[in-house]
């Protein structure tokens, strides 16, 4: 098979990749002992393109059987953050955003009130773990692993932790976009005199937690001459309209640093969770 690998015929390597992908995960073992042992570059490089294209591949897969029952959102992170970095321990990673919420107060954790989960949640993650913005953001800021032990880290990544710790306090959260960042929505019920419709409420983990109305934000629009723009789940699992918007800030800062590694898993996996 080296042999086959060493051949110049491109048409040749392009057959026998495809046999790698068709034979999946299995195919890796072998293909990392070609990769440790030979001491031909080009060998050396197709064996890489296999791999990556196999664990692509198998990556994608895992992201599509999510997405038909998207309710559990760790396990939809971790399937990324595995293929990026394959040394990640994601679940003592969750344990520790566990840990963190169990630190608020018991009687409030649960009590139904959104508001009030919301101010600690804000005051937990905000106050005490003083998680915040970058400014000069890279792809490695799109994970919770940096977001966790940095304390910073992109919109969409704040947005994945925020909607993690609601889950774990029973808070009801939907992510919306506004142009350069992504928030998240709760409902309550209305206040007298306005008619019996539900007021949206929103709060932006990028913006440390700062919380205004539907109102407020199409005030904040018009003040500034720009369309009112905002972008929420139609017909899809609020989860995988997240996703989405994980998968397109990724891509935006790979074109932008001209970043060509991971560029292709990116895009593979962007267009894969939109079905396309």
């Amino acid at each position: 098979m080296p042999k086959l690998m060493a051949d110049p015929d491109p048409e040749v390597w392009k057959a026998l990749l495809l046999q790698f992908i068709d034979s999946g995960v299995e195919a890796l073992p072998y293909l990392e002992k070609i990769w440790e042992n030979t001491m031909q570059d080009q060998v050396q490089r197709r064996a890489e393109e296999a791999i990556n294209a196999i664990r692509r591949q198998n990556t994608l897969l895992l992201l599509k059987n999510w997405q038909k029952k998207p309710e559990n959102l760790s396990l939809g992170m971790g399937i990324l953050h595995r293929h990026f970095f394959p040394h990640l321990h994601w679940e003592s990673l969750i344990q520790r955003l566990k840990t963190w919420v169990s630190y608020l107060p018991e009687e409030h954790r649960n009590s139904g009130n959104s508001a009030e989960q919301i101010k600690l949640l804000n005051h937990l993650l905000y106050e005490v773990k003083g998680l915040r913005p970058v400014e000069n953001s890279g792809f490695s800021h799109c994970f919770m692993h940096t977001l966790m032990e940095n304390r910073k880290g992109n919109s969409s990544i704040h947005v994945g932790l925020y909607l993690l710790a609601g889950l774990e306090i029973k808070l009801e959260l939907g992510p919306a976009k506004i142009p350069g960042s992504c928030l998240l929505r709760w409902e309550r019920p209305s206040e007298a005199g306005w008619a019996g419709n539900d007021v949206k409420n929103f709060v932006s983990p990028y913006g440390q937690g700062a919380t205004f109305s539907e109102r407020e934000l199409e005030h904040y629009f018009k003040q500034r001459k720009q369309e009112w723009w905002l972008q929420e789940p139609v017909g899809l699992h609020p989860h995988v309209f997240w996703m989405q918007a994980w998968l397109e800030e990724m891509k935006s800062i790979l074109e932008k640093n001209k970043s060509g590694l991971f560029y292709e898993d990116v895009r593979t996996f962007h267009l894969g969770i939109q079905g396309l």
